[in-house]
């Protein structure tokens, strides 16, 4: 069972939807709950403002105060009858301020709903539930049904309207939990809990549910023991007072205990979730750690050391967290309290308060998730979320939306999951699927949050206006990025990406939340572009160009990769693409030119008739046959369905030979077009066409913006493997200690070549070779390192720095057969002017 739509009037913001109203929109068809009127009610409509959902992810958009939270709360109401905050309950006092119904007595309720897609099954046993048995239903293989919250005051605190039916079955306040009970269990991620620094093991226990060790906190460990040498370094007498003296002592100690006992006894809710559902630690075995005593610290470790793997295992949080591979939890656990720390790609150990808080806040949503994916529960789940964009940075919501993906995207079988979450920011927004954006906009005066229909239109204009988003997308605003010509290859493209992606097949398109399509005002803006985005020595963000196979996008080709005579290299030539070799021949004889021709010559001459027939109807019905036969014709698409459109315009439409047509007015015909034909009962055979074109394309990008970021890599890898060599070497001309030249150098630059992947398996072959020969240094009692053996080890290093992911570096550099130094005492090395660090 899931939710296809909330309704909601008087609820809050929410007042009624005008947009309904018989005089302003007569067709609008009236569901069965429209038609309960209030027994206050006046004669008129009162129509519910229904939002609908979609089966996986609905993310509602909209400014400040425009009723997003309360329409996450109305979504609990309905199933629980409490909102986001625990003494939320529903109630009298939810009424909108300016309801459309008014009464001086305090006897008006808000209305809300939930209306939901069952089976026949589902629907016998919310009906059961709510007291109406035998009732027989169409044979159908699903089910509309809707429960609707109206508590005035009577017996029945809702009504369940089924399909379109105008009859209603009530629900007594009785009836109501049973009913309940049938529903999709509630799921709240709260985005305002953020993970603890550490916790002690009591508290854990206690959210466990046992409530053994409450009467026994853990004290901070410093003043704990300034406690213990307060007692044993004074002399108490029985049965009398404290001293002036002793008094002055033992009051500021024990406020201090208790501060900083309260400080470490934290709930542990969400702590629990990460032991116990998601590292599936059982009561017994926190017990059996709080019992255990301080010489037990070897086994003890031991487990926490199994927890780590564990968690390492289930949480797997390099996947996610994109600003570090290495990045990992851990917990540590000493005298009764667990810590957690951070570990990252420096191997340094990082407890939170060393990091930033958006980083605690994003584990917190990660391990809640988590939580709800082991949840054991077999009933549907509806998972909730308010605005978890207020402390989190850009890129840390995408790796949020990312973790959300994957979440719903595991949900199947017997416990199908919804999610709705809230968001003010555009980067919680997925671009693959702009049908699951829902705008709420606050209205006019009285009107109150209204809900705006088809918020997608005009590439986002509602949705951007409704969050204040100011930014063009003509900028680089990625590191990664498609450059085109101009904005109708943009527009296409994304366009044609959303009209064949779906969660399932994802992989084979474009992630248009990772990749940005920055088209320029022309192909000569092209270079223009690129230049502008290279500030100084700051290297070109990773690019992949695709231009127009014709004069114009060849010429910009050879400019940017600096063939022709007097032009700078901006690009490598291998990540400069045009058309025709990105999609290589296709069939029918249409010959590949510009992104227009991903469309096959039938569906965009159909888009051409159908922009000349609404924008020039006089001379459609005076030259529709011939401007047909020509569309028809073989030759429409030989030199690319634009250089075709553009004969016909010239020859049928323009009177000014020099006047061009409207490319972009002619591609949204086209996709008018495409989703005519998706939403056919028998897809034509283009749709096929077109989607192999489109994924052939995007397998292209693919596979150059890999290439494009491993060069990137690789030029990174070097420039930091040698500034290490460059800062090592800096102050050892004339030598260096055999430990500086270990830990200061080939284990950076072992970490370096870790960073950069498969392309430094031959330098980290050789630093592991050169750290062995270190080693036997070392063990030699070898440790400086002087004259010919000094002499020997920077040749090694400058082969290095020269061919940082090649090095031809000769092997045993410090072997005794070649004449190793004795080692130098500390006068000798001044004696040699070596430095002394």
């Amino acid at each position: 069972m899931k939710i296809k739509s909330v309704l909601l009037r008087w609820y809050k913001s929410f007042n009624v939807s005008y947009e309904q109203y018989a005089d302003r929109v007569p067709s609008v068809s009236k569901h069965p709950w429209n038609t309960y009127k209030p027994k206050q009610g006046e004669s008129g409509d009162y129509p519910f403002i229904e939002i609908p959902l979609e089966p996986d992810i609905t993310t509602v958009v909209g400014a400040n105060e425009s009723g997003k939270s309360h329409l996450i709360s109305a979504i609990m109401k309905v199933i629980t009858g409490k909102g986001i905050e625990k003494d939320d309950a529903f109630s009298r006092t939810d009424l909108c301020h300016y309801a459309s119904l008014r009464s001086k007595n305090a006897d008006l309720w808000p209305n809300i709903g939930l209306v939901f897609d069952a089976t026949a099954e589902e629907v016998t046993r919310l009906l059961t539930a709510a007291g109406r048995t035998g009732t027989s239903l169409p044979s159908r293989t699903s089910h509309s049904v809707a429960l609707v919250l109206c508590p005035e005051g009577g017996e029945n605190h809702g009504l369940i309207f089924i399909d379109d039916d105008t009859g209603s079955v009530p629900v007594s306040s009785t009836a109501l939990d049973a009913v309940r009970a049938h529903l999709p269990e509630v799921q709240f991620i709260d985005s305002k809990v953020a993970m603890a620094d550490q916790v002690s093991i009591g508290s854990l226990l206690s959210a466990y549910g046992d409530t053994t060790y409450e009467a026994q906190p853990i004290y901070d460990y410093e003043v704990a023991q300034q406690a213990a040498r307060f007692l044993v370094s004074n002399q108490f007498q029985q049965n009398q007072p404290l001293s002036g003296e002793l008094w002055k002592q033992f009051t500021p100690l024990r406020k201090t205990l208790e501060s900083r006992q309260a400080c470490l006894d934290k709930a542990g809710g969400l702590e629990q979730l990460l032991f116990q559902r998601v590292l599936g630690i059982t009561l017994d075995t926190l017990r059996h750690v709080a019992g255990l005593r301080e010489r037990d610290r070897g086994y003890i470790e031991g487990l926490v050391a199994t927890w780590n793997s564990e968690i390492d295992r289930t949480l797997n949080l390099s996947e996610y967290w994109q600003q570090d591979q290495a990045f990992t939890l851990r917990v540590n656990y000493k005298q009764g309290i667990l810590y957690f720390e951070i570990t990252d790609k420096t191997g340094s150990v990082y407890t939170f308060r060393e990091r930033s808080s958006g980083l605690r806040f994003f584990l917190s949503y990660y391990i809640q998730a988590k939580a709800i994916e082991a949840s054991p529960s077999d009933k549907g789940a509806i998972v909730l979320m308010d605005e978890p964009d207020s402390y989190l940075s850009i890129l840390g919501q995408r790796n949020l939306l990312a973790v959300l993906e994957a979440l719903i995207g595991r949900s199947s079988g017997t416990k199908p999951a919804q999610l709705v979450y809230t968001t003010h920011s555009p980067f919680l927004i997925n671009r693959n699927f702009p049908q699951r954006l829902r705008l709420v906009r606050k209205g006019d005066a009285e009107e109150g949050t209204q809900y705006i229909d088809k918020a997608r239109i005009r590439r986002y204009e509602p949705v951007r206006s409704a969050l204040g988003v100011d930014c063009a997308h003509t900028l680089f605003m990625g590191a990664t990025n498609v450059l085109l010509e101009g904005p109708t290859d943009q527009y296409l493209i994304v366009e044609l990406i959303r009209a064949f992606v779906t969660p399932e097949n994802a992989g084979d398109f474009l992630d248009l939340n990772d990749v940005i399509f920055s088209p320029a005002d022309s192909a000569p803006a092209v270079e223009k572009l690129i230049a502008a985005s290279h500030w100084g020595d700051e290297p070109i963000p990773t690019v992949v160009v695709l231009l127009d196979d014709d004069a114009a996008g060849k010429a910009v080709k050879d400019r940017i990769i600096g063939k022709a005579r007097g032009c700078k290299k901006l690009v490598e030539p291998e990540f400069v693409l045009l058309m025709s070799e990105a999609l290589g021949e296709c069939a029918n004889g249409q010959r590949i030119v510009s992104t227009e021709d991903l469309l096959p010559a039938g569906i965009y001459a159909e888009g051409v008739q159908r922009y000349i027939e609404e924008w020039y109807p006089q001379c459609w019905e005076a030259k529709a046959e011939d401007i047909k036969a020509e569309l028809a014709a073989e030759a429409f698409g030989a030199n690319g369905v634009v250089a075709g459109a553009a004969q016909v315009f010239k020859k049928h439409v323009f009177e000014d030979e020099a006047a061009s047509f409207d490319k972009l007015g002619v591609l949204q015909q086209c996709v008018d077009a495409l989703d005519a034909q998706k939403s056919a009962t028998k897809p034509a055979e283009t749709l096929q066409e077109i989607g192999e074109r489109i994924r052939t394309l995007c397998h292209v990008l693919k596979r150059k913006i890999a290439e494009s970021q491993r060069a990137e890599r690789q030029r990174s890898g070097k420039q930091a493997i040698r500034r290490i060599i460059s800062d090592f070497m800096g102050t050892r001309r004339n030598g260096a200690a055999a430990f500086d030249l270990q830990v200061f150098l080939l284990e950076r630059l072992q970490k370096e070549a870790d960073f950069i992947g498969q392309d430094a398996v031959c330098l980290r072959n050789t630093i592991g070779g050169l750290l062995e020969q270190v080693g036997k240094l070392r063990a030699a009692k070898q440790e400086r390192l002087v004259g010919s053996d000094w002499g020997r080890w920077k040749d090694s290093i400058e082969a290095i720095r020269k061919n940082p992911l090649a090095p031809e570096v000769e092997q045993d550099a410090t072997d005794e057969s070649r004449g190793s130094a004795p080692t130098s005492t500390p006068d000798e090395a001044v004696a040699e002017g070596t430095d002394a660090g």
